[in-house]
């Protein structure tokens, strides 16, 4: 038991500084310096050749932290102007993010859910690999034990935070197709708790636009409260629903159940 320890100590590469319980607070800071960095930006190229490089940065003058999306065109540097469209549904609010289109696609082959291979894994190998990107900080769970890593996402869905939750990447085992266990569903619940209202937890399924076959979440900041979070609470005799006792296979994403 003692050797497993040391063992997982040593794989364990992140600074212990940036290990400790969910923030969204600490988050947030750490956010805003790698925004001032110009970290949180990627390349992509469009339908007519031109190389362009996307991202977020301050906006307004020093010592305003107002974050703003831009694209330019790499050999120019002329800006690119890609409009986020944010409207209203009822209720709802509806945003497109302008600098999501630019990020790379679902990848339709998940939706069979093949096994994990790290050589073609981007999160693993080539060089947007994550251990060479600054991490945000790392979610130790007291009440598991378990560890997630905290990353931010080059083409954010919201400019004021967004988060990819990865199991701590540096132990083996934790590299892993896009699958859930019921391990990981206690954590994303208990991460989800720690920073409701703050952040929106959530998990794109093989078939629900995944575009990575390494085991992830979301979270990103809140605009505003969701409909969802706001709406009455059923009874708890309303609340009882008729579930089938054989699934469509790619909604058993749980154990297998």
């Amino acid at each position: 038991m003692a050797i497993a320890w040391i063992m997982q100590c040593l794989l364990t590469v992140t600074p212990p500084t940036l290990r400790g319980p969910v923030s969204v607070a600490r988050w947030s800071a750490e956010w805003l310096e790698l925004v001032r960095s110009g970290t949180i930006s990627s390349t992509a190229t469009l339908r007519d050749g031109r190389e362009v490089r996307y991202g977020l940065r301050i906006a307004g003058s020093e010592g305003e932290n107002e974050i703003a999306e831009f694209c330019e065109d790499l050999r120019t540097g002329d800006s690119l102007q890609l409009q986020t469209r944010v409207g209203r549904r009822g209720r709802y609010l509806v945003v497109l993010r302008a600098n999501r289109a630019l990020r790379p696609p679902a990848a339709p082959k998940l939706g069979w859910l093949p096994p994990h291979d790290e050589a073609t894994c981007s999160f693993c190998s080539g060089p947007l690999r994550l251990e060479l990107r600054p991490m945000v900080a790392q979610a130790l769970l007291p009440e598991t034990g378990r560890c997630w890593d905290v990353h931010f996402n080059i083409s954010p869905m919201e400019p004021n935070g967004h988060y990819l939750l990865v199991p701590e990447i540096a132990l083996h085992a934790n590299r892993r197709q896009q699958r859930l266990t019921t391990d990981d569903c206690i954590d994303l619940v208990l991460i989800g708790r720690a920073c409701a209202g703050e952040l929106c937890v959530n998990f794109n399924a093989p078939r629900a636009g995944a575009s990575q076959n390494h085991l992830h979440a979301h979270a990103w900041a809140i605009p505003e409260a969701y409909p969802i979070a706001t709406a009455p609470v059923l009874s708890r005799v309303e609340q009882r629903i008729d579930v089938p006792e054989e699934l469509p296979p790619d909604l058993c994403f749980v154990d297998g159940r």
